[in-house]
């Protein structure tokens, strides 16, 4: 039994102080088991609770204890989709219970309730589909990190960029959208989400869910970003280009940051320079990249 579990168990003392009231009833609101099925829960909830003339004091604390598990599931299935399309029900509980016991909300906002779920997965090898699952999570909480990211005031000005000479690109730093990031996974989760959401949006409209065949371990290199439109998409990259990407959003300038891409892809070092160009129109394109600046 942990430590939480024994001080769940645990009865709150005669003329409790407001503090010790309120992780009596934070205790409670997270078991995840009917309060109503134990004796000792229903005898405490008699003696802490006033109730009313409807229901039982532990009637009472058990409504407030669905509401939690409800919002907060439902919180982690907004975020998480592709996840849990991949586990199914059975497996999404069994997770979703596991990760909430050992993982109390500490931020006022739902939008947190997510952050260690990528790790708590890593060490939950009891799932199908393992390493799936760990590369689902990290895609779809770097996808909330990206929609909250800040809008940017920048635009990627062509005609100044057509003006600068070489010598201006080897001090010149790409600045690039908050809403972007890189991110390299074991598996080609993203496209796999998007099959995911249309079958389970397939089955709430009443239709059958089609077969979504996972995909075989294939390393993938994305660029995710969010749109104009506030969409949330991915850009499978090249590994000379996802390379670039790192070392241009680690503030180095375009020559220097070619140079160090080529050695990080020794294989694809001689085709970078010659590619840049159709790279940058379709970084600027997507509005990844919104604006270059002298040092």
């Amino acid at each position: 039994m942990t430590s939480r579990q024994q001080r769940a168990q645990a009865e709150v003392g005669k003329n409790p102080s407001l503090r010790e009231l309120q992780t009596w009833m934070v205790e409670r609101l997270q078991h995840d088991r009917d309060l109503a099925k134990t004796d000792d829960f229903v005898a405490e909830s008699e003696r802490v609770l006033t109730g009313n003339d409807g229901l039982l004091p532990v009637e009472t604390l058990e409504i407030y204890r669905e509401q939690y598990w409800l919002r907060h599931t439902g919180a982690l299935l907004d975020d998480f989709p592709g996840l849990s399309g991949i586990l199914g029900q059975k497996d999404w509980e069994r997770l979703v219970q596991g990760y909430l016991g050992a993982h109390s909300p500490g931020s006022f906002t739902l939008r947190d309730l997510g952050a260690a779920l990528p790790g708590h997965i890593e060490q939950a090898t009891y799932l199908p589909h393992h390493s799936l699952c760990v590369d689902m999570a990290r895609l779809e909480w770097a996808y909330v990190d990206v929609f909250d990211a800040l809008d940017t005031t920048r635009s990627l000005d062509a005609d100044r960029l057509g003006a600068m000479t070489e010598a201006d690109w080897e001090t010149a730093q790409v600045m690039f959208a908050p809403a972007a990031t890189l991110l390299k996974t074991r598996f080609s989760v993203a496209p796999l989400r998007r099959q995911l959401k249309r079958s389970a949006a397939i089955v709430d409209d009443g239709g059958k869910a089609p077969d979504v065949p996972l995909p075989k371990r294939q390393n993938a290199y994305m660029l995710l970003y969010r749109d104009r439109q506030r969409n949330l998409n991915y850009a499978e990259q090249s590994r000379g280009a996802f390379a670039l990407l790192g070392h241009l959003m680690n503030g180095d300038a375009l020559v220097p940051a070619c140079g160090l891409a080529g050695k990080d892809v020794p294989s694809e070092a001689k085709d970078i320079p010659g590619k840049v160009g159709d790279w940058f129109a379709h970084w600027g394109k997507l509005g990844v990249i919104v604006d270059v600046v002298g040092r």
